[in-house]
């Protein structure tokens, strides 16, 4: 089975995506909600894929992914969960592998009717 680690700041959006996995067997082996701790953790242990939020408070994670190529063991496989589609096509350049835009409580993309 995969296994990912999250990098969220917001509980409830790492909360469903958590579920998520859950439900695809992937194994969630941590969630992060600041990137720093996220990096401090990838520099010593690997993971298949990495859920990261584009907007994290102290760093994007566009920043976040570029950072994960310095310091990773292992270079996981990047996928950004936002609600800010603007940012797809930077993610793309960075090597993101999907690009699911978060959604509003009725599962309606955020930003969209």
């Amino acid at each position: 089975m995969p296994s990912a680690i999250i990098a969220e700041d917001e509980v409830l959006a790492a909360e469903r995506l958590r579920v998520l996995l859950e439900e695809c067997n992937v194994v969630l082996l941590k969630t992060f909600h600041h990137a720093q701790p996220a990096l401090d953790w990838l520099s010593v242990h690997e993971t298949d894929i990495v859920f990261a939020d584009i907007g994290l408070p102290e760093i994007t994670g566009l920043e976040l992914v570029e950072r994960i190529k310095r310091v990773a063991k292992r270079q996981p496989e990047v996928i950004f969960t936002t609600a800010y589609e603007e940012h797809a096509l930077r993610a793309f350049e960075l090597a993101a592998v999907d690009y699911p835009a978060q959604t509003d409580t009725d599962d309606t993309p955020a930003g969209r009717t």
